[in-house]
Order: C-alpha cells, then sequence, then structure tokens
C-alpha cells in the first residue's frame, strides 16, 4: 500500500507541473535506413541489437508488418530480409539460456495468426534465424503490441502482448524446454482501449504502456503485480500529449533513472520526461530534414539506446519509424538519431559540446 501512494504521488506531480516553459526544439537524423520492401503503412517498430564486441557492429531489427523483419546495419543498409507474417512489434533481451546456450532473444508480434515468433541473432553474421518452439497463440483480439523483460528477482524472461478493442495485455514467462523455448501466460489484464506501444525497466521492475486515446500508463512489470498503475501523462486536459499515443522508450543512465520517451504521433513530437525526477515534462522534439533524411512524421515505433555506438552516435542513438519517406518518395523507412543531438536541443545535464559538424 506505501508504494501504491507514492506511486500515485509521481502521477499528480507530473500532471500537475507548470510546463509553460517547456521546450519544443528540432533535431536531425543522421542517418535514414533503406526503404521497407512493402508499400502503404508497412514499417512500423524497431529493436537495438548491440554487438557483443564491437558496438560499431550492432545492427537495427525493424519491422515490415506485411512481410516481417528487416536487419539494418547503423548506415542504414539493409542486411537481411525474412519472411515471417504481419509482424507488428519486435522488442529483444540478452543472456536467455537455451540448450546449454545465452543467447539473444528476439521476440515479434505476429497478426497473421495472433502468435508470438521468437528468434535469435548470429553476432558473425549478424543474420537473424528462427528458434525451435511450440506456437504461442496469445489467445487476445489481436497480437499488436509487444515487449520484453527480464527479472533481475527471479532471473526469469518473459514477453507481455497488447492489444486493440478493449486494451487486454498478456504477460507470458518464456523458459529453455530441453532445447526449444517453452511458454506459459501468467498474467494479463485490460486497460481500457488500444493499446500498442510499451516498454519495461528492467532493473526497477516497471512496465510502461501507451494507451493510444488516453496516456502513458505505468505498472509492475512482476507476474504478482496484478493491475495496480499510474498516469504518468495524458491527453487533452493537463497533459502534454495529443492522439494518437504511440512507442515508448527508455534511456538509462549510469548514475540515475534516465528518460522515458513517447511518440507523439498526433503532433508528430516525441515526449521526453525525467525519471528521476518524478517523470516531470522536459519537453519535446521534432525531427526535421537534412540533405541525408526527410523530417520525420506521424511516428509509431521507437527504441532508444544508451550505449556509444562511435562517433556518430557518441550517447546512444533513437530510432523512429517515419509515416511518409520522401526525397526522393519511396516507402517507409525509419530514422536514426544521435541522442547526444537531443541533450543539446533540451539542454539536458551532461550534454556534450557541439563537435566538428558532419556532413548532411
Amino acid at each position: 500500500m506505501f508504494a501504491l501512494v507514492g506511486l500515485l504521488g509521481v502521477s499528480r506531480y507530473a500532471l500537475n507541473q507548470d510546463t509553460a516553459d517547456a521546450p519544443i526544439r528540432e533535431v536531425r537524423a543522421v542517418v535514414e535506413t533503406e526503404p521497407v520492401l512493402s508499400s502503404g503503412d508497412a514499417a512500423d517498430d524497431a529493436a537495438i541489437w548491440i554487438h557483443p564486441n564491437d558496438p560499431a557492429q550492432s545492427v537495427i531489427v525493424a519491422t515490415d508488418k506485411d512481410r516481417g523483419l528487416v536487419i539494418y546495419d547503423l548506415t542504414g543498409a539493409a542486411l537481411q530480409h525474412l519472411w515471417l507474417g504481419e509482424i507488428n512489434n519486435v522488442d529483444l533481451r540478452y543472456g536467455f539460456p537455451l540448450g546449454g546456450e545465452r543467447i539473444a532473444l528476439i521476440a515479434g508480434s505476429n497478426r497473421t495468426d495472433n502468435s508470438i515468433m521468437l528468434l535469435t541473432l548470429d553476432p558473425a553474421t549478424r543474420r537473424l534465424r528462427r528458434l525451435p518452439a511450440a506456437p504461442i497463440n496469445v489467445h487476445l483480439a489481436d497480437a499488436y503490441g509487444l515487449c520484453m523483460y527480464r527479472s533481475l528477482r527471479s532471473e526469469r524472461f518473459y514477453v507481455f502482448v497488447t492489444s486493440t478493442g478493449a486494451g487486454e495485455v498478456a504477460q507470458w514467462e518464456l523458459f529453455d524446454n530441453s532445447g526449444r523455448v517453452g511458454a506459459r501466460r501468467v498474467r494479463s489484464f485490460t486497460v481500457g482501449s488500444d493499446v500498442e506501444g510499451c516498454v519495461v525497466d528492467d532493473q526497477r521492475a516497471i512496465l510502461y504502456l501507451s494507451e493510444e486515446a488516453r496516456g502513458i500508463w505505468r505498472y509492475g512489470a512482476e507476474p504478482s503485480d496484478g493491475d495496480a498503475r499510474i498516469l504518468i501523462d495524458e491527453i487533452g486536459g493537463k497533459g502534454h500529449l495529443k492522439a494518437d499515443l504511440e512507442g515508448v522508450a527508455l534511456y538509462p543512465e549510469k548514475d540515475g533513472p534516465g528518460y522515458l520517451i513517447a511518440s507523439n504521433q498526433g503532433q508528430s513530437e516525441f515526449a521526453v520526461y525525467d525519471r528521476a525526477n518524478n517523470y516531470a515534462y522536459v519537453g519535446s522534439i521534432t525531427i526535421t530534414g537534412r540533405a541525408s533524411a526527410d523530417p520525420v512524421t506521424m511516428t509509431d515505433g521507437i527504441d532508444l539506446t544508451h550505449i556509444n555506438l562511435g562517433p556518430a552516435f557518441p550517447k546512444g542513438m533513437l530510432i523512429v519509424q517515419d509515416h511518409q519517406n520522401t526525397h526522393p518518395a519511396a516507402n517507409q523507412n525509419f530514422k536514426l538519431v544521435s541522442w547526444a543531438d537531443v541533450m543539446r536541443a533540451l539542454e539536458l545535464p551532461g550534454a556534450p559540446a557541439i563537435g566538428p559538424a558532419r556532413s548532411s
């Protein structure tokens, strides 16, 4: 009960704070990916896989939701297209025990058959391969959004799947079942309406959900946490958001909680919240164009890492889906933003000095 009262206080603080001076700033994408193969509204979500030996060799696992998944390197080049079905959202966790090894476990929500797709990625080839697993039918109205969680309390692995309609959420535990990935449903609850974007803070066992027409919710991430929740920010009223609300991501800091970021699709903006200061709204960014990457509009899925990925991304990288890919006109794609640029734009603590100008 004490913890719940504390969380409710966080919600009231975030919604009631005076944000008249909170900025809306512009940043530019550093890189854009090659278009997905499918036309129309096809690109959606992405997850950043960090190479275990050379972060500059990290890749992006992204959805082409009419076909499956695509792998991009940090220059935006497509390395692999994998036909799997209508994969809508994707996430990953490291260190999953399977057949005597520890692997990177990648999960995707497959709307073709309302299932969870499970894969891994080979560091030597930077290519995906499917894992042996029994079919995991989520038994929801729609296998829509998805995010993963590794519990530090139990060392168990979980995947959350969200849905349209009443916004039912199902939590599944994933485990090694004699060399195959086994799964069992351990929890379910209903948010109220369409829910897609979600992300889990493993360190603090917190699940964040974006209810598209309502706002950002905070739940506990453990199976025993039930349906107690708080509203961090809302659409309309005293909130800072406009429908629809889409992807959410986390930026952890070495010496603090870091930031929560949400795709405010209705305004083509990205709202940033300070987790070290009761989710205070810091401000928002828009992603403008340059010669090598057009402006970003109406973003669905996002992902974020704090890892130094090389000179272009010294403080980490934000990747966002772009609804309309122009200059030249093409299928949808993803844009890569240096988090150092976001830090400077919003004047966040520890923002690096402006380095040498990048070519555009």
